[in-house]
């Protein structure tokens, strides 16, 4: 599996970093393997909620070469003011690349 990974603020043109599974730590694979809510492409968070907007976007391809894309707005005041316990695995996946692309 590789995924993909970009955080950019409002229009920024930025491209996405991969990273092989082998390199990322267990837990987020887990996260990422076994929750529901990374089973199909999907957004993630809210538009508008930031000045310009935070948007995060997560790319997993998997070793057939299928590929699911994942978009995160406003991910910290979203969360913040939004943010339910079923949230917290999808937080710590995001926050993970995020602190990685440092």
């Amino acid at each position: 599996m590789v995924i993909k990974y970009v955080h950019r603020l409002g229009d920024e043109k930025k491209e996405l970093k991969a990273y092989q599974s082998q390199d990322i730590p267990d837990n987020i694979i887990e996260i990422i393997t076994t929750n529901p809510r990374f089973s199909e492409s999907c957004i993630f968070g809210q538009k508008g909620l930031g000045e310009p907007d935070e948007i995060e976007l997560l790319s997993i391809i998997s070793d057939g070469g299928e590929e699911m894309s994942f978009t995160y707005y406003n991910k910290g005041i979203h969360y913040m003011m939004n943010g339910s316990p079923e949230d917290q695995p999808i937080f710590q996946v995001f926050t993970y690349f995020m602190m990685l692309n440092r």
